[in-house]
């Protein structure tokens, strides 16, 4: 089965060029996974998925941080990150009047990101702005 693999813009080839198993001195073979952590932060593409990752947090924890998400949506965040990026590529290509650009992929991609949105929350959480009237009026007398 070939693989097929197609660069986001911003990305360089030596992401692809690690391998996805490595030996130990055994000689048993272990699958590597990469992360979000394994690519080249300076690419665009990490760039902009950290912004979008930033915003869908502060959405959904009411202007929080990850550390206020459970681990499961703190996954699907990622999920809906990462393809968001990819939707955001192929649909500027195909603007762009890239022939390659494939509107199936597109397609299957919104659909799935879609639904990891709907499981993440769709609302964004309201931050608490209520304070204590005491401390507000303490500071406009200074």
């Amino acid at each position: 089965m070939a693989v097929i693999t197609q660069l986001l813009p911003g990305m360089s080839a030596d992401a692809l060029s690690k391998p996805l198993r490595c030996s130990n001195v055994a000689g048993s073979s272990k699958l590597r996974l990469m992360g979000l952590d394994d690519l080249d932060q300076r690419t665009k593409a990490y760039r902009r998925a950290q912004e979008i990752r930033s915003a869908i947090i502060s959405d959904l924890t009411g202007g929080g941080t990850s550390d206020d998400l459970s681990a499961i949506k703190l996954a699907l965040v990622d999920s809906v990150v990462v393809m968001s990026v990819v939707c955001e590529d192929i649909q500027s290509r195909y603007l762009a009047g890239d022939p390659k650009a494939d509107l199936k992929q597109l397609t299957v991609l919104t659909n799935a990101r879609r639904r990891d949105a709907q499981l993440c929350g769709l609302d964004r959480v309201a931050r608490d702005v209520t304070g204590n009237l005491e401390l507000y009026l303490a500071k406009g007398a200074r």
